[in-house]
């Protein structure tokens, strides 16, 4: 679907400010954050997750950000099977604070260019990632993903891992549900890996149909 004149302006304006921000903001090298892959064996089905946050290098204000996730039913009915994947360049504004661009995709609503604002914050103990978005499309669907880790530790292997991740997608235009979920996760970290239980919530569309799985997950972060 080609972009309308305004959809064009919004773009072109961020580029703009995002060039100019990048000019001011006093960037400071940060470590290389992890690469989380994750498996939930659940009583409906698998649901994997793989997830990426990099700078181009240790000193750039830009980077990248992806989501990629799946389920497979274990029946292999295809109608329930599903995808959702959010790949975004990241620019940063100031602090916290980021400009985002990119494109989602998920099966229910297909391909979708988006903008918007990501806010970091990350320690030791905390991660929240808060990334509201506009649809650059005719619906200009709103978008927000959200994700609250917290893990801190017992001692230098052993840990304790608890974990929100929601996403939402609304059509205000059409007044329209498109896609939601939130993701729970509760567990013990060993020094790179967290397994515990987990359940997932799903609904679809503007009825907000509702698809559940709970069972248990495995996570391996890579350096």
């Amino acid at each position: 679907m080609f972009f309308k004149k305004k959809s064009l302006l919004l773009l072109i304006s961020m580029t703009g400010f995002i060039s100019v921000s990048a000019q001011t903001v006093d960037e400071k090298p940060h470590p290389r954050p992890p690469m989380p892959v994750e498996v939930l064996i659940g009583n409906r089905g698998l649901n994997f997750q793989f997830n990426t946050t990099k700078q181009f290098n240790p000193n750039s204000r830009f980077g990248f950000f992806n989501v990629t996730s799946f389920f497979a039913d274990y029946k292999n009915v295809v109608a329930k099977n599903e995808f959702f994947l959010q790949s975004l360049l990241t620019a940063k504004l100031w602090k916290k604070i980021s400009a985002v661009g990119g494109f989602s995709i998920n099966q229910f609503s297909g391909f979708k260019p988006t903008a918007g604002l990501q806010f970091v914050h990350a320690n030791k103990k905390m991660l929240v990632v808060i990334q509201p978005q506009v649809g650059l499309t005719q619906d200009h669907h709103l978008e927000n993903f959200s994700l609250f880790e917290f893990k801190p530790q017992i001692n230098d292997k052993w840990g304790v891992y608890t974990r929100l991740q929601a996403v939402i997608d609304y059509a205000p235009s059409l007044k329209s549900h498109n896609r939601s979920y939130v993701y729970l996760r509760v567990g013990a970290v060993y020094k790179n890996y967290q397994f515990g239980l987990g359940s997932n919530f799903d609904f679809y569309g503007p009825t907000k149909h509702n698809e559940n799985n709970f069972g248990v997950f495995m996570r391996a972060e890579f350096f």
